[in-house]
């Protein structure tokens, strides 16, 4: 039996109604690497850090309204924050 070290310290999960388009935003613009895509997730690492994006499900999202551009929200509880090379490039 093959046992993996899992070198991850620090994760979060993310609930999306935009699966690929959330996953590909950190991928590109915070350099994380996709490890592990499913229909309902995509697994994404840097360092020692893991980020699970996850499809909320059709029966709860489908009220979900994402405003374009979208709306800044400061009074949410969680705040994810990666150095970026260029903030008006990540744009």
């Amino acid at each position: 039996m093959r046992h993996e070290v899992d070198i991850h310290q620090v994760g979060a999960v993310l609930f999306t109604v935009r699966l690929s388009h959330l996953a590909h935003f950190y991928e590109q613009v915070a350099g994380l690497h996709v490890v592990k895509t499913a229909p309902d997730h995509v697994v994404l690492e840097i360092g020692t850090f893991r980020l699970t994006v996850h499809q909320i499900p059709e029966q709860y999202s489908k009220n979900i309204v994402i405003a374009s551009p979208p709306v800044v929200r400061e009074s949410d509880a969680t705040k994810l924050s990666f150095r970026v090379d260029s903030i008006s490039r990540s744009r």
